[in-house]
């Protein structure tokens, strides 16, 4: 075989290799654009391979073997149809079809483009002062001490507001989700915006009052920083080292910081963004394993939420025993798309179609027996946010309405007055500030509180220009990343 003919298959391969990835990608990360895949790589090899192994093995069917078996397929059928076929004309024809490819390649780099939005990124290159306008930075600010309440925020994976209303949703976990008789307040938007349609991107969001924007090897600025740079091919050094987040906040004021999820750590550098904002304690897979669980069947091959919401209950019992002020910061799993099944779940329940809202079911009863076994314990003594991390990837084939709705959101106090209908993640992080008692002037970060009122603001208008500005770049914001 010549070396141009080997070109050529090699061409063919990447072509169907570009086709499968894109139908990779929206199959299990939903809607995906460039700015998100150059995010990803920030993370480097470490933060990006520990993902489930499901996903990964269907990676290499779709873009791997699958091509490869293509390519074998037109090799034999070649291969068969020479040693069959006298007639010159037809070989000749065999030989040149092949050129074919290059129209092929062309048209799979413009359907990956397409539908990574490229059109978007391009726009995005222009330069905007959004942030540096409208960003307040918090301030290492005493809380006085009467007024400090320990802090949980549960970041349900991937859960929407409209889940309650899916029709295999019982009645009774409709009314757990809404936490019955708790005294909760909901926002009824809660709307996402770029960089936060990804776990760590949200958390950074409504914990930091800042977005996650792409730094590092695939930004043009990384060749010009001097001295130690903060990301390496083996991911991030620093995660938002310059930014005052609300662990810094709450380490000042005595707190103890945990975070809490089932999956390795590492995973999109969470592990990092805690650290670096004052986490005492960084639980993950290995914990779990250690105090012998063996069911790791939730994404990641993680424990379930309901092995998460009992384990938090006892770390949060012994926290209370010293008197010690807490924050918690709890990430489920088991909604993540298409679902994961409890198997507690599967034999008390009997339920014989297991899909979304099985376990949607599942982890509405331990979430709630969780929240209510808190608040008859503890009252008011624990501000606690049940959230949504983002909203569903548009990927489930059965219900098309899932993608453009609210985030869940729920706040389980009784003193909580919501005077907006509208939330983003930004928002959040101020509301948040406001329910711990952390004394700020008018806005903070990015984002205005629900809980309060701000007659001078057209917030339709600020939300509006937020979303055509935030992902466009910003001198400013590279100086939280020095």
């Amino acid at each position: 075989m010549t070396l141009k003919k080997i070109f050529n298959y090699v061409i063919f391969f990447l072509s169907i290799h570009l086709f499968m990835f894109t139908e990779w990608l929206h199959r299990y990360f939903g809607k995906v654009d460039f700015e998100q895949i150059s995010i990803f790589f920030n993370f480097g090899v470490r933060g990006l391979l520990n993902t489930e192994e499901y996903v990964i093995e269907k990676y290499l069917e779709l873009c791997l073997y699958f091509p490869l078996f293509i390519l074998s397929i037109i090799l034999l059928s070649s291969s068969i149809i020479k040693k069959k076929v006298k007639n010159l004309r037809i070989i000749y024809l065999l030989d040149k079809i092949i050129i074919l490819n290059y129209f092929l390649f062309i048209i799979s780099i413009i359907f990956l483009f397409q539908n990574l939005n490229l059109k978007q990124k391009i726009e995005n290159l222009s330069y905007s002062d959004f942030i540096e306008k409208n960003y307040v930075p918090p301030k290492l600010t005493q809380i006085k001490k009467d007024k400090q309440k320990d802090l949980l925020v549960v970041y349900l994976e991937s859960f929407n507001e409209e889940f309650t209303n899916f029709k295999n949703v019982t009645k009774k976990s409709k009314d757990f989700l809404n936490f019955k008789n708790l005294n909760t307040s909901k926002v009824n938007n809660y709307y996402e915006t770029a960089y936060n349609n990804y776990t760590i991107g949200s958390i950074v969001s409504t914990s930091c009052g800042l977005p996650q924007k792409p730094i590092g090897i695939l930004d043009t600025r990384f060749r010009e920083r001097k001295g130690s740079h903060i990301v390496d091919v083996f991911g991030l050094k620093k995660f938002l080292p310059g930014a005052i987040c609300l662990g810094d906040i709450l380490k000042y004021n005595d707190y103890k910081n945990i975070f809490i999820n089932s999956i390795s750590p590492s995973f999109q550098a969470m592990d990092i963004f805690f650290r670096d904002h004052n986490y005492d304690t960084i639980i993950g897979k290995k914990y779990f394993k250690e105090k012998g669980y063996n069911d790791f069947t939730s994404w990641g091959n993680g424990v379930n939420d309901r092995i998460l919401f009992e384990d938090t209950l006892k770390i949060i019992d012994k926290l209370k025993k010293k008197n010690q002020k807490f924050n918690i910061t709890l990430l489920t799993t088991d909604s993540h798309y298409p679902g994961y099944f409890d198997n507690k779940c599967i034999e008390n329940e009997k339920i014989v179609k297991k899909d979304l809202s099985f376990t949607i079911n599942c982890t509405a009863k331990h979430l709630y027996n969780f929240i209510n076994d808190l608040k008859k314990k503890y009252g008011e003594s624990i501000i606690i946010i049940v959230v949504g991390d983002h909203l569903m990837p548009d990927t489930n084939k059965d219900d098309k309405n899932l993608s453009n709705k609210s985030i869940f959101n729920r706040f389980v106090n009784s003193n909580v007055k919501i005077l907006r209908q509208e939330m983003n993640h930004y928002d959040l992080f101020s509301t948040i500030l406001d329910l711990i008692n952390y004394p700020y002037e008018g806005k903070i970060g990015l984002g205005y509180s629900v809980l309060r009122n701000y007659p001078e603001i057209d917030y339709n208008y600020y939300k509006n220009t937020l979303i055509n500005n935030i992902e466009k770049k910003s001198n400013f914001y590279y100086e939280f990343w020095k």
